[in-house]
């Protein structure tokens, strides 16, 4: 039902985890011990559903039957989570007025992600994308489905004549998600910290800030007792550092409206395999730091629990990353750990189900050339897996790029429950909560 063309591999968050990530300076923490069986708990546990769908022309989405996957996600957790990014945003419709047509196929599918993620019975965490470097993608009418476009340039400047229409839209499209999903918690500018990253703290930061504050005003008009708030990719706010902390990064995100301050940790990388390395105070940093910052709030992270592999048969990496089911047990439990000690209201594991099926993350596929890959055969897994290494600066991190989150999911891709990972899930679920 759903077939949006989808160009792009993964979000910024993907990338953070790729990035130079620093071994440990300073002090570990060992793995936290299970808490007590009578301990309650502050925060709420949520997942996202979407997956890949290599070989069609929507490459990421949520599964059919949409309503049995939000389903499974109200049975293995306290909320359900919605990624919005991946259907783009009408940025013209929004524009020209207050609402989209409704025939356009993007209402359509929006509002069955809505009802399917309602009638699971759990409380909305809703996710939307103002920016990273560059706008959120545009989903354009193609027919009965719709095409996602990139629009604008990167480090674009909203104090531009020519921009004043994305100012316009992207408030209207907060308003028109709030009533449609009526989420309890959203969050109106996921990762817009990676804008700050590559574009600097100059007069177009400042003016998106501007916009990222009326989004916020916008969310809470439609409903003031929801928590809206703004995310924060955690690897560029410690300078690429598990031990760093880059104050002017902190310093230009000041004046962002948020009533959490949420962390998006994709942490897991080349350089960080096992969570033994996380130092005691990663979660707390930025409060230790910042005593009057929003309380925290987890609203994105997970760990790969499948090794990793890299290259071309010839030249094969099979754990270029190397993951197992004991280390994402291990790094669930110090997180929830770390959760219930600063008293945080939500924690987002970004996906239920694994992102990409098993035999993709753990193949090298031979490198061919477009158009006609013949290199590939007709294996679509290989067709696409060249396709994103030219699209990146070197092969290896077009495919590690596309790779990076791809098994996170509590469960596998099919949907079989992962043991120690999933042990570690419902032994928190099923604490009561304070």
């Amino acid at each position: 039902m759903f077939n949006v063309r989808h160009a792009a591999a993964s979000s910024l968050a993907v990338l953070a985890l790729c990035t130079a990530v620093l071994p440990v300076l300073g002090q570990t923490a060992p793995p936290s011990p299970a808490p007590a069986a009578d301990a309650t708990r502050p925060f709420a546990l949520s997942t996202g559903t979407v997956q890949a769908a290599i070989g069609t022309d929507l490459l990421w989405r949520v599964r059919e039957p949409v309503a049995e996957r939000f389903a499974a996600a109200g049975r293995d957790g306290d909320a359900v989570t919605v990624f919005a990014e991946t259907l783009g945003i009408p940025w013209r419709e929004f524009a020209e007025n207050t609402e989209p047509r409704a025939d356009h196929p993007w209402v359509r599918m929006q509002r069955e992600l809505a009802d399917a993620a309602r009638a699971s019975g759990k409380p909305v965490s809703l996710q939307l994308t103002l920016a990273r470097e560059r706008y959120a993608r545009e989903a354009v009418r193609d027919g009965t489905n719709i095409e996602l476009r990139e629009v604008g340039s990167r480090c674009f400047d909203l104090n531009l004549g020519t921009e004043a229409s994305y100012a316009t839209a992207y408030p209207r499209y907060v308003t028109w998600m709030m009533r449609t999903y009526a989420p309890r918690w959203v969050n109106v500018s996921a990762e817009i910290n990676g804008y700050l990253a590559a574009c600097g703290d100059g007069p177009a930061w400042r003016a998106l800030v501007d916009l990222q504050r009326a989004s916020y005003r916008a969310a809470k008009a439609v409903d003031a007792n929801a928590v809206v708030y703004a995310s924060f990719l955690i690897d560029e706010l410690y300078g690429k550092s598990l031990d760093g902390f880059d104050a002017a990064h902190y310093a230009a995100l000041n004046n962002l409206s948020r009533d959490r301050f949420g962390l998006a940790m994709q942490i897991h990388g080349p350089r960080a395999t096992d969570p033994v390395q996380l130092p005691r105070d990663y979660l707390s940093r930025v409060r230790d730091r910042n005593p009057k910052e929003a309380p925290l709030l987890v609203a994105d992270t997970g760990w790969n629990s499948r090794d990793l592999a890299l290259g071309t048969p010839s030249s094969c990496q099979r754990a270029a990353v190397p993951g197992n089911d004991a280390a994402a047990a291990a790094y669930l439990r110090w997180l929830l750990a770390q959760a219930r000690a600063l008293n945080v209201d939500l924690v987002t594991w970004s996906s239920l189900f694994d992102a990409v099926p098993a035999d993709v993350m753990t193949s090298c596929y031979p490198s061919a050339s477009w158009p006609f890959y013949r290199a590939c055969g007709n294996d679509s897994n290989c067709i696409f897996m060249n396709a994103q290494r030219s699209a990146a600066e070197n092969a290896q991190a077009g495919e590690l790029r596309f790779k990076a989150e791809g098994a996170m999911g509590l469960r596998t891709y099919e949907g079989t429950p992962k043991g120690a990972l999933m042990q570690v899930w419902q032994e928190a679920l099923r604490q009561p909560r304070r």
